[in-house]
């Protein structure tokens, strides 16, 4: 089965906001907006997996990231409908923009998706 990280990825990317794709890791070259998906822990057992996923939209300003982060929550709470999907939950939307210099705007998702193994 593939990492729930990649997972997430590749649903966002399939349903992108305008503008946005999904990354592993921080594109190089950086583009002005795009979306990053890492796993940052969570519970796994024998019969299913309750990962905790750190999703960071990065945008032009601080507005467009806020807005696209909302989306992209919506987004994830969507991936119920794949079969391996049994929950997904928004844990948390918060600023964790990078006042620089450069100044970074982000937006950050903490999400958990249970996975049934």
């Amino acid at each position: 089965m593939p990492s729930i990280a990649s997972t997430a990825i590749q649903w966002i990317n399939q349903h992108p906001p305008d503008g946005y794709t999904a990354h592993g890791s921080t594109p190089d070259p950086r583009p002005e907006r795009y979306i990053t998906v890492q796993r940052s822990g969570g519970v796994r057992d024998r019969y299913r997996d309750d990962a905790m996923l750190i999703v960071q939209v990065n945008a032009p300003t601080r507005s467009q990231a806020a807005d696209t982060a909302e989306q992209v929550a919506d987004l994830l709470l969507d991936m119920w409908q794949l079969p391996e999907i049994a929950d997904v939950e928004i844990h948390s939307i918060a600023d964790v923009s990078l006042n620089g210099p450069p100044v970074e705007h982000r937006y950050q998702i903490t999400v958990e998706i249970t996975t049934t193994t």
